[in-house]
């Protein structure tokens, strides 16, 4: 599979959030630190690649309720490629990775699993918004639907051969 179809983190950036959001956190005692916290969240926006997501106190308040601070800092660090197209070939080489990583259980690269398939389900989301659901098709990944059947979905002009 190609490099710029797999998940990629920055560790650095990652650290860096994380360390914002332990401060915000850190901060929200006291209601004298509007005005830092504020100024935090500002910074925090810079590392912030996932597409439709923002970090606010509402977030930081409540993601324990979904994930951890590891969990929030992958999720909001994420660079997803918006790509003009993506070619069949590639559409079914991404398939063929989700299969094996679910039949194995085990992400590549040492990625948390959880991390890896949002980072697809975030893939398919904006590269296939031609779709009128885009979920659905995420989701037939994972069911017994053929190779064939999944480009029909994604490509309605075009068939596995």
């Amino acid at each position: 599979m190609k490099e710029s179809l797999k998940p990629y983190r920055d560790l650095e950036a990652e650290k860096r959030l994380k360390s914002i959001i332990e401060e915000i956190q850190s901060l929200m005692c006291d209601p004298k630190n509007n005005s830092a916290i504020e100024d935090k969240l500002k910074e925090a926006t810079q590392f912030i690649k996932a597409p439709n997501r923002v970090l606010d106190l509402t977030v930081i308040e409540h993601y324990n309720g979904w994930t951890d601070l590891d969990g929030l800092v992958g999720e909001l660090t994420m660079e997803v490629p918006v790509l003009s197209t993506v070619s069949k070939e590639d559409f079914l080489s991404i398939v063929q990775q989700i299969r094996e990583v679910i039949k194995s259980g085990q992400a590549p690269d040492n990625l948390r699993l959880d991390y890896w398939m949002d980072f697809y389900r975030a893939f398919f989301e904006v590269n296939f918004s031609n779709i009128s659901n885009v979920e659905d098709l995420f989701d037939e990944i994972f069911e017994d639907t053929s190779l064939n059947e999944l480009v029909n979905i994604a490509f309605p002009d075009m068939s596995v051969e």
